[in-house]
């Protein structure tokens, strides 16, 4: 005959441990939205640009406002807690490489956009929440050149700031994103 008495037991002492150290419950995984979100509403301001592109700057703050504004989180005004935008580079390389009239000429142009990103509470505590380096770019095809290459080259920065900025925003609030581009 089986011993029941003893399966019993044994299995009242396995659940019991479980629960005691949390195994049921410390799987790994956590809500997306979890309690380490920023308190209250955010406002959002600059750190001292690394990168000397105000339009890339610009465009990153206002990507960062509308997806704060996008999930209810914006707050106007100054004061803390506040989200800070740091523009780290501007990127601008060559894609591939097609001979043109004998001479070598870029197939196409990517321009990337990298900004990092923290919250700060409380004046005077550290950083929170910080999101290390988020990069998003645009790629230009070929066949531009001139001052339509600069406006469109300027157009590219500000789409891929405006990227980094809501991927930064998005990154603090705990919210997955795929990939770096567009």
């Amino acid at each position: 005959m089986f011993p029941v008495k003893h399966v019993r037991a044994m299995c009242a002492t396995l659940l019991g441990l479980a629960l005691a150290s949390g195994g049921l419950s410390a799987c790994g995984y956590h809500p997306v939205r979890s309690s380490g979100e920023p308190a209250g509403r955010l406002r959002v301001v600059a750190a001292p640009a690394l990168a000397p592109d105000a339009e890339a700057l610009h465009a990153a703050l206002a990507g960062a406002r509308a997806e704060l504004g996008r999930e209810g989180v914006l707050a106007a005004g100054g004061g803390t807690p506040r989200l800070v935008l740091e523009l780290v580079r501007v990127d601008a390389e060559a894609q591939g490489i097609v001979a043109r009239a004998g001479r070598p000429a870029a197939r196409g142009l990517r321009v990337s956009v990298v900004v990092r990103a923290w919250v700060e509470e409380r004046p005077g505590e550290g950083p929170q929440r910080v999101t290390g380096d988020v990069e998003r770019g645009v790629t230009l095809p070929e066949g531009v050149s001139g001052a339509d290459a600069a406006s469109r080259r300027l157009s590219a920065t500000r789409q891929a700031g405006e990227a980094a900025g809501r991927a930064a925003a998005r990154s603090v609030l705990g919210i997955p994103t795929a990939g770096q581009d567009q």
